[in-house]
């Protein structure tokens, strides 16, 4: 059980890493866009 359990606890933390990298993306293309585009 033990076991399960650390390997469902690493999935959500990649999970959460890689919502959170996609989000940093998302922000710098509409930061970078604002300079562009003011």
């Amino acid at each position: 059980m033990r076991i399960i359990a650390i390997i469902s606890s690493k999935k959500v933390i990649t999970f959460i890493g890689f919502k959170t990298r996609i989000f940093s993306i998302i922000l710098k293309n509409i930061i970078f866009a604002r300079n562009i585009f003011p």
